[in-house]
């Protein structure tokens, strides 16, 4: 069996088998053998993981009044128990408790980036209770203040949004007279010529002065 964070259980000492036997009772007896220490260890690490189990319930008992105060839309966590080989109360994805080595002592651990961190360990029910509390308490601050700033980033990116669109609508609107100017001119400039003619027209003729229409003055 190899080696656990937890715990190691070695094999107990097996009896040798009797010299004179023969090669195939030695060997059926050392597989006889091998099997009941086999037996006897599994037992032992069923008795522990029992124990084991015990405790985390009698934590999980103490903090099912805060977990059940805890906000339902909050996704992050997963309160449960797993009764797996090593016994674990899970609060989030990464953090849970477990029983330390000495099989007495509450062990509350994060695993993160850099490997796992020990947040608290004690023989003390309620300071491991205490620590999982204040850790829930930091981690829902945590979520609000994230949330806070993703909603003033939105808000700030929508000012900045509606502010650059201004520019783009006042270009559009300020697009339309450039199109009607010179046809606009064009016809100012007709009309002014046609009213100055008139007007000269008017005058000459008022001194007597009169001009040949266009078809007599052209030669013939």
């Amino acid at each position: 069996m190899n080696k656990t964070e937890d715990e190691f259980i070695a094999y107990p000492s097996l009896p040798q088998p009797e010299k004179d036997l023969s090669g195939e009772e030695r060997l059926k007896t050392a597989i006889r053998q091998a099997k009941t220490a086999q037996a006897d260890r599994l037992d032992s690490i069923s008795d522990i993981r029992e124990t084991d189990i015990v405790r985390l319930e009698l934590l999980l008992q103490d903090l099912q009044p805060f977990f059940d105060a805890v906000p339902a839309t909050d996704e992050q966590w997963d309160f449960c128990l797993n009764k797996g080989m090593q016994p674990r109360l899970w609060l989030d994805a990464s953090a849970f408790i477990m029983i330390g080595r000495d099989r007495r002592s509450y062990r509350f651990v994060r695993d993160t980036r850099l490997g796992r961190v020990v947040l608290s360990e004690n023989k003390d029910i309620k300071v491991i209770s205490d620590a999982v509390t204040r850790y829930i308490a930091s981690r829902i601050l945590e979520r609000e203040r994230l949330m806070d700033d993703l909603s003033f980033q939105s808000v700030e990116q929508a000012g900045q949004q509606a502010v650059l669109s201004e520019p783009v609508v006042e270009m559009h609107v300020a697009a339309e007279p450039v199109k009607n100017a010179l046809p606009a001119k064009l016809s100012w400039f007709a009309g002014g010529a046609l009213l100055g003619s008139l007007v000269l027209i008017a005058i000459l003729r008022l001194y007597g002065v009169t001009l040949p229409f266009l078809w007599e003055a052209m030669p013939h």
